[in-house]
């Protein structure tokens, strides 16, 4: 399960990350909106592996899993080295949630970002909690 809310206010909670990924699946989301806000996350058998919200903006590349390192690379900021261009972040966090779900996310869930209001699914939680 992945699930992509192109407006960074109404991602799921860590609850639901959790909830969707028990009995051995793995569920994740990925976040992108105007302030610049990054989050990505997973969970794994019923437990949170990551989850920032700031996910290419942590202190150090070490804190993102292994399995999603390669990827995370190429959006990180790390600030306190030279500026330079990354890659853009929502990009490169469906790359990451496809790697760790073996679910990508193909173009007619991306156009959804055009439309207001508009989700696949109806939304169970309350916009902001518990991220």
């Amino acid at each position: 399960m992945v699930a992509w809310e192109w407006s960074g206010f109404a991602d799921p909670p860590r609850r639901l990350l959790v909830e969707l990924s028990r009995n051995g699946a793995t569920s994740a989301v990925v976040t992108d909106n105007v302030e610049g806000m990054t989050r990505f996350g997973y969970a794994r058998d019923g437990q949170v592996v990551f989850d920032a919200s700031e996910y290419a903006f942590v202190d150090s590349i070490e804190e993102i899993p292994v399995e999603v390192r390669d990827l995370a690379r190429l959006a990180w900021e790390d600030l306190d080295g030279p500026s330079r261009e990354t890659a853009d972040w929502a990009t490169v966090g469906l790359a990451m949630a496809a790697k760790v779900t073996g679910v990508r996310v193909d173009s007619q869930v991306q156009d959804v970002k055009g439309k207001k209001n508009w989700y696949a699914v109806p939304l169970p939680w309350g916009a902001e909690e518990d991220h």
